[in-house]
């Protein structure tokens, strides 16, 4: 598999450059805010860009480790776990553990391929 935007965006953050793109400019005018509404898209959001900034910083850490895709997946989902325990179900008591970490990796992974399936030639130093 060639360089994809993923990898790209690693490489910059290995090498120290600042990087930061939002996923909210695109899904934003499809959501209509009015007062709670306001408060859950903003966690959402936060959370999502959260999520892709330890997707980034995995990555890079990748770059210079020259860990696998699952070993990044595995260092990746415990944080991405974290950021969804202290907002998107704060207060909310897991039932079944096992079943949250399967689907924190499988949002994980997503994100993953969602950010994959970008053009690596927008993964750039603004």
């Amino acid at each position: 598999m060639g360089l994809t935007w993923l990898k790209k965006v690693g490489e910059i953050a290995a090498r120290g450059a600042a990087f930061a793109t939002g996923l909210s400019p695109l899904v934003e005018p499809f959501f209509e805010h009015k007062g709670k509404s306001d408060d859950i898209f903003a966690q959402v959001n936060d959370s999502l860009m959260e999520a892709q900034n330890v997707i980034t910083t995995v990555e890079a850490i990748g770059a210079i480790t020259g860990i696998d895709g699952k070993q990044k997946l595995s260092a990746a989902s415990p944080l991405i776990a974290t950021i969804l325990k202290n907002k998107l179900v704060a207060g909310r008591k897991i039932k079944d553990q096992p079943l949250f970490d399967a689907g924190v990796s499988g949002l994980t992974d997503s994100l993953v391929k969602i950010l994959n399936s970008l053009d690596e030639g927008d993964a750039k130093i603004d």
